[in-house]
């Protein structure tokens, strides 16, 4: 299984003209997750989505693991791990922690609509 992963940064901070802070910008990094790393929360997500009874609904479709806060070392991260069916739509496991590069935490699933 070839599994997508993705480390993103927030982009440089943001004004408008009244001085107000606007919303922070997400770049894609050149950083990737390890794969030992990248199975262990795919692993992990798997187990969440099916004890909620929602594994098999997401068979066949794309899978992601990603982070939003490549300023943070690997072990600091919250990691999420998302499905996407192929007209666009995803649920993901948000939020996950890790423990010595074991994920024992997350933050619960996240629904979007393509």
């Amino acid at each position: 299984m070839q599994l997508n992963t993705e480390v993103y940064a927030p982009g440089p901070a943001r004004f408008d003209m009244c001085g107000q802070r606007l919303p922070t910008q997400m770049h894609l990094t050149e950083e990737k997750i390890t794969p030992g790393l990248a199975m262990r929360l795919l692993r992990y997500a798997e187990k969440a989505l099916d004890d909620e009874g929602f594994l098999d609904a997401v068979t066949g479709w794309k899978v992601t693991v990603g982070s939003e806060n490549a300023d943070e070392r690997p072990a600091d991260r919250f990691y999420w791990v998302m499905w996407t069916n192929p007209k666009g739509a995803s649920l993901s496991i948000t939020g996950i922690l890790t423990r010595r590069g074991w994920p024992f935490l997350d933050h619960g699933m996240q629904i979007d609509r393509a």
